[in-house]
C-alpha cells in the first residue's frame, strides 16, 4: 500500500548521480496540478521515495523513467519496492517549453548496473 505523503520531491532536492530507493509500489491518482483538455484532472503515477539523508518524498513520475524502471524490474511496481535507481537530467520539451527533466536510471537492489 502506498504511503504517499504531501512532501513532493523538487529538482533542486537532488543532484545528478544521486540514489533514491523505492519504498512502496506506488498509484495512480487524480493531479491537483493538471487538467485534460476537458478540463478533466489528468492521472499522474506517484510513488514514495527514499533519499540519501533517509527522508522520503513522493515522486510523480514520468512515462520515459516509468519505461526505464519496467524494462529492468517488470511492470509490477510492487516488484520495485527496496530496489534503487540514480538520477539524471536531461533537457526536453514540455507543453512547449524547454526544460530540465529529472530521470530514472535502475541500478537493482546491489547498486551495481546488471551486466
Amino acid at each position: 500500500m502506498p504511503i504517499l505523503n504531501d512532501k513532493f520531491l523538487k529538482k533542486d532536492e537532488v543532484a545528478e548521480g544521486d540514489i533514491i530507493k523505492f519504498i512502496d509500489e506506488g498509484a495512480w491518482v487524480e493531479s491537483r496540478k493538471f487538467t485534460n483538455p476537458d478540463g478533466s484532472p489528468k492521472t499522474q503515477f506517484q510513488i514514495t521515495i527514499e533519499l540519501a539523508d533517509s527522508s522520503t518524498r513522493t515522486l510523480s513520475m514520468n512515462g520515459m523513467s516509468r519505461t526505464n524502471l519496467k524494462d529492468k524490474w517488470g511492470k509490477n511496481t510492487a516488484d520495485w519496492v527496496g530496489n534503487i535507481a540514480e538520477i539524471h537530467f536531461e533537457t526536453a520539451l514540455v507543453a512547449g517549453k524547454t526544460q530540465n527533466i529529472l530521470i530514472l536510471r535502475p541500478l537493482g537492489e546491489t547498486g551495481v548496473e546488471s551486466e
